[in-house]
């Protein structure tokens, strides 16, 4: 589309000239805005809004429905685990301890029972 004033090749949708700024005379028209009638939305209430969430919360599940879940321990489990292995843990030195003593006491004895065989 050429410029009338100015001779500038410009584009074939432009509505004015890119160089000289002069409205072009075939530049297509914007069609015309339909005025129609405005529509109001009501939107609803906060209560309303809340209440239906509420409503669509999901319920409790059964560990079958959702099994990755029921794998991975809650905050209380985990501490449960962790007491029982403590507790294990000192179970298992109280035992070593028990049998080094009666170890040491065998000993001694063992050692007299060796001397009076010598003897």
């Amino acid at each position: 589309m050429h410029c009338a004033k100015c001779g500038y090749n410009n584009l074939t949708n432009a509505r004015v000239c890119a160089k000289c700024g002069t409205p072009l005379a075939s530049a297509p028209k914007r069609p015309a805005r339909a005025r129609g009638e405005r529509k109001t939305v009501q939107l609803p209430s906060y209560e309303a809004t809340h209440e239906k969430a509420q409503q669509s919360k999901p319920q409790a599940r059964d560990e079958n429905e959702r099994p990755w879940e029921a794998r991975i321990p809650t905050r209380e489990k985990r501490a449960a685990q962790r007491d029982d292995r403590a507790a294990q843990a000192t179970k298992m030195q109280q035992a070593q301890n028990e049998q080094l003593e009666q170890n040491q006491v065998e000993q001694p004895e063992q050692i007299k029972q060796v001397e009076r065989t010598q003897a």
